[in-house]
């Protein structure tokens, strides 16, 4: 019965606007026998099935099985996609921020704005814990928006009261096929008279490269707002000098596996040199991620990078919107001339789970 609705739904063509189109179907079906208790569990079964016909290429039929490989996974998941809408229907996801230092002045006016989903119990879950669902489940796009949305008007109170901050806004991976995105960011700006130069937005080097020509549209078109465009994770391709001259981007965020261990790795030092002077040949800025020492930032600055953002910096935290304009101003130390921050620490550290 189930294929058959598939292949009704696979014959069922409709023209519009000129265009054919044609109509495909992935279902779930689940028995209920002895085993199921419920209604509700059968329901279940079944969407557990469709989501894994979905995951299996589309178009077709699944039939619950308790034995499936991927089902304690596809679970998961489901669970996570679930509290992903009910993150975004009650608005608790929290956005914190990381300071980016000026490596040439020592100032720090720009901020990494990340994401995070804070659960009732205090624990706090990294991006990498629930961002794959988010995307499996087709709701990346909304926590996209949210966090734009959200980090603009935030960023217009910190100007409204004499902050100089910029803000650096991490996209997801599937930024470039959300048509709603950019519009939307016009109409922020345009509500909040936000200078789009304060603005930087990121997506990572794989991202850009695997949709080559959608993310050269689409950073275009921020730049035309007056946006400003970074890569990152960069070094982390294998072709990334190669790809590098066809993305109109303004920085690059050399990638923390060659940054954290450089200060005793000789091969890293000599690929973020590489890659600061390949760069700035561009006309493009760099950032070190995953500053984690004083060795690693002296390095940074003797070889002429930009900014550097790291724990040594400064970690991730919420307390951004607290702080008095001019409370992360840095000084030189006179014993080392290294960069030191006068922010305190946290007092505590959260539970954490997940990654970046």
């Amino acid at each position: 019965v189930a294929e058959n609705f598939r292949a009704l739904f696979e014959n069922y063509k409709f023209h519009y606007e000129g265009k054919n189109f044609n109509v495909t179907s992935s279902i779930g079906a689940s028995l209920i026998d002895t085993g199921v208790v419920s209604a509700d569990e059968a329901m279940s079964h079944a969407d557990l099935a469709c989501n894994m016909a979905k995951a299996q290429g589309r178009n077709r039929v699944h039939l619950y099985n308790p034995d499936d490989r991927d089902k304690a996974g596809m679970a998961e998941d489901m669970g996570w996609a679930a509290r992903v809408r009910e993150m975004l229907e009650h608005d608790r996801f929290q956005l914190v921020y990381q300071p980016i230092m000026s490596l040439s002045t020592g100032d720090v006016q720009d901020y990494e704005v990340l994401v995070r989903m804070v659960c009732t119990d205090g624990e706090i879950i990294l991006p990498g814990g629930f961002m794959p669902a988010a995307e499996r489940f087709g709701l990346i796009h909304n926590v996209d928006r949210w966090i734009v949305a959200r980090a603009i008007h935030q960023l217009a109170t910190l100007r409204e009261n004499g902050s100089q901050v910029r803000f650096s806004i991490n996209l997801s991976g599937k930024a470039f096929e959300d048509s709603i995105l950019l519009p939307t960011i016009q109409r922020l700006l345009k509500e909040t008279n936000l200078d789009p130069a304060l603005l930087t937005f990121e997506i990572t080097e794989t991202a850009a490269i695997a949709n080559l020509s959608a993310a050269t549209r689409f950073i275009g078109a921020l730049k035309d707002i007056g946006c400003q465009f970074a890569l990152d994770d960069f070094g982390s391709g294998f072709s990334s000098f190669t790809y590098l001259k066809h993305l109109p981007v303004d920085k690059l965020k050399i990638d923390g596996s060659f940054v954290q261990s450089m200060a005793q790795t000789p091969v890293d030092q000599a690929m973020v040199q590489s890659m600061n002077q390949v760069a700035h040949a561009l006309g493009k800025q760099t950032i070190a991620e995953y500053v984690e020492s004083a060795e690693t930032l002296q390095l940074l600055k003797e070889y002429g990078v930009d900014f550097a953002q790291g724990n040594f910096i400064g970690k991730p935290r919420d307390a951004l919107m607290n702080l008095a304009p001019n409370v992360a101003t840095l000084t030189r130390s006179s014993a080392d001339n290294l960069i030191t921050l006068k922010v305190e620490p946290l007092k505590t550290e959260p539970r954490l789970r997940g990654e970046s």
